[in-house]
């Protein structure tokens, strides 16, 4: 493929164009399959976190919906609402917590919007470490946490029947779980994702033909008459050399599509669309008092010290069922 090829009755080293056009045959192949390959984990990701976007609205409307029209009204009815609707809001807020840790280097019980009796459940406890069968990280632990406060929601939507004065039907009651456990297939496979990298042998056999493609690039028109169409060869070889290592940049900036990238998703923005979205749902249907009391829960702005521990700010809290039991 490469040898001397005599120019102008000169011996100049070439590469034979033939054997360079079979070769970017499966360099192509390779950039399209790798492109492929990465769009469709890049969608598949998107899908889940819309998932999860899509069920936390859904959730607190129906259980809404349904309470309201049972006469459930009272202000120990309206708490209970108002419950679900934090631990809701903190499960989806802990989700994003832990996809963007790689970036944040935050942990999720570290958020500002965790407090109160939540805030202590989900925290690392001795007991982590004592049915640990591997060596436990921060951003392993943080992954334990969505499903921790999932547990709370569905321990709510459970305790319907000691605190509401008409209970849910049972149909209602599996429709409210039905949607948690889609929540949960949201996060499941967004955990797939985060777990599951891109094939590295490809990613690596495709990189390296590239680089050896695009570097080779010249040496194939050094056959042709370099005086005369200089200036052709040049815009030929930039071009091709943008469209190669153009399209594999772009694979990988969709590979990790979480941070504070300018092309990154700003998952954090769409979810607090979603919670302003409930804030004015509890605003309409239990009053401002008690959109408010859940606005200030989620906006305590608790901030974490260097040394983990946490500073709290203005807290409104929910009794722990702990705490309900001793009243």
């Amino acid at each position: 493929m490469i040898g001397l090829t005599k120019v102008n009755d000169h011996s100049t080293l070439g590469i034979n164009g033939q054997g360079h056009a079979y070769a970017g045959v499966v360099v192509a192949f390779l950039i399209v399959s790798r492109v492929n390959t990465t769009i469709a984990r890049y969608n598949e990701c998107r899908g889940y976190i819309g998932i999860m976007y899509r069920e936390t609205r859904e959730l607190l409307q129906t259980a809404y919906v349904l309470t309201l029209r049972d006469k459930n009204v009272s202000q120990q009815h309206m708490e209970w609402r108002a419950e679900l609707a934090y631990r809701t809001m903190v499960m989806l807020r802990s989700v994003i917590a832990v996809i963007e840790y790689n970036s944040n280097k935050v942990a999720a019980w570290k958020i500002d919007e965790l407090s109160g009796y939540e805030l202590e459940y989900v925290s690392p406890a001795p007991s982590w470490r004592k049915y640990a069968l591997s060596a436990n990280t921060e951003r392993r632990e943080s992954m334990r946490v969505p499903t921790q406060l999932c547990f709370l929601v569905r321990e709510t939507i459970a305790s319907n029947n000691s605190r509401l004065g008409k209970a849910l039907l049972p149909n209602h009651e599996i429709k409210l779980l039905g949607t948690v456990d889609s929540f949960m297939t949201g996060w499941y496979g967004m955990t797939k994702f985060m777990t599951t990298p891109a094939p590295f042998p490809l990613i690596q056999m495709t990189r390296t033909l590239v680089l050896i493609y695009v570097y080779t690039l010249p040496f194939v028109f050094l056959k042709d008459n370099p005086e005369h169409e200089m200036f052709e060869h040049c815009v030929i070889l930039f071009l091709l050399t943008y469209s190669f290592l153009g399209l594999e940049l772009a694979s990988i900036e969709l590979d990790d599509p979480f941070g504070k990238d300018p092309n990154d998703l700003d998952c954090v923005t769409y979810a607090r669309g979603a919670f302003e979205d409930i804030y004015l749902m509890i605003h309409d249907t239990d009053g401002p008092e008690m959109a408010d009391f859940v606005y200030r829960r989620m906006n305590s702005r608790e901030r974490s010290t260097d040394d983990g521990s946490r500073i709290p700010g203005e807290r409104s809290q929910l009794l722990s069922p702990q705490e309900e039991s001793v009243v």
